[in-house]
């Protein structure tokens, strides 16, 4: 099946999941891009290096209202479809220009397209953005989710459950297993002056979104422990401030670091923290659940509705209650054979989210798609 999938970038943790898209298709998968690069992600897109056909639709970005999103208006879709001929579409999204361009050539040329939703009701909003969202749930003939939240999105929008393709955001997390690491991750502890008290985990962007300031404020109400902190943002500065001031010595920030080094620092903590404000996934919890570490999860991501497991895997917890968050972490810190339980449940239930899992989901909604066109 000749199959155009439209999106913004291709990171490194979609290069599997498309990869195997790719081979279910018969090698006819081509990933048409509406942007490459984006000024806040880490990402390099590298031409050539992928096993399956990637374009870079040319244009220009704009920052949207988020400091985590962009807008990209690119040049006109219909030569690219002229030329690759595609026997169907995956759209994918809401939230770019281009996408909506594609559901109305799908419908001029005739080409049956599906819609790949990450959106769930935790960071949608009412308005005008809502009735596009409708527009073009109505426009596909199928589509595949993030998770069980976005296909719960999908039915209010509109979608016939049937006609969904339930899958789980996943990312390749064999080289998370703890195990080859602890070595590093024992020397990594050492020169922090970590010693035994507990290592709470957090890593994303320094922006407001991502809930930085709730972390910090939980792991001040908890003596014993300590936050570790991997990325970077324009929030720095005042994070380390606020830190300073409510985990004086507790908090460290290591900056962005390169993803081969990300296994050892996981292997380093004792507990893994998401505290996001909104989030469509959160794949950070995926290779913190590899990495075998109890999580605390924001219930405003969607990973955490498949992922986190009350009392088995982790807990939920509200960003919006830091103390509530200091409660688990208390909890946790008082009890290792509970973290140890909690983690081994965890990389139990992650090793079969896998992005063999989630391409085969992409593939059956691309199926419903041709057969209901």
């Amino acid at each position: 099946m000749r199959v155009t999938l439209l999106t913004n970038l291709v990171p490194p943790y979609r290069e599997p999941v498309f990869a195997e898209l790719n081979r279910l298709l018969d090698h006819e998968l081509r990933v048409v891009l509406v942007a490459g690069r984006e000024a806040n992600r880490d990402w390099d897109f590298a031409p050539g290096r992928h096993p399956f056909a990637v374009r870079v639709l040319h244009g220009t970005s704009v920052r949207g209202r988020r400091p985590d999103r962009w807008i990209h208006l690119t040049e006109p879709l219909l030569p690219e479809l002229v030329r690759h001929r595609p026997q169907a579409l995956l759209i994918g999204g809401f939230d770019q220009p281009a996408y909506f361009e594609a559901l109305a050539l799908s419908r001029l040329l005739r080409i049956p397209a599906a819609l790949w939703c990450g959106a769930h009701a935790g960071i949608v909003h009412p308005g005008p953005a809502m009735r596009l969202r409708r527009l073009m749930v109505r426009g596909v003939s199928a589509y595949v989710s993030y998770g069980t939240a976005a296909a719960e999105l999908l039915v209010e929008l509109g979608a016939p459950g049937e006609r969904i393709a339930v899958g789980q955001n996943a990312v390749d997390v064999s080289a998370f297993a703890p195990e080859p690491h602890r070595a590093a991750a024992r020397s990594m502890r050492e020169a922090l002056g970590l010693g035994e008290r507990l290592v709470v985990l957090v890593v994303g962007q320094l922006i407001g979104i991502k809930g930085i300031p709730a972390a910090l404020d939980a792991v001040g109400r908890v003596p014993e422990a300590v936050l570790v902190h991997v990325g970077r943002g324009p929030d720095e500065r005042a994070l380390r401030a606020r830190a300073q001031a409510v985990a004086p010595g507790r908090a460290f920030f290591l900056g962005p670091k390169p993803y081969a080094e990300l296994p050892a620092i996981y292997a380093m903590a004792d507990v893994f923290l998401f505290p996001s404000f909104t989030d469509a996934w959160g794949l950070v919890l995926n290779e913190a659940m590899a990495a075998g570490l109890p999580v605390l999860a924001s219930a405003r991501a969607g990973a955490t509705r498949d992922l986190v497991r009350e009392g088995e895997t982790g807990f939920v917890v509200d960003p919006a209650r830091p103390e509530s968050i200091a409660e688990k972490l208390s909890l946790l810190a008082k009890s290792p054979e509970l973290r140890r339980k909690l983690g081994a449940a965890g990389r139990a239930l992650i090793a079969s989210v896998t992005p063999a899992a989630y391409a085969r989901a992409m593939f059956d909604a691309l199926k419903l798609a041709r057969e209901g066109a």
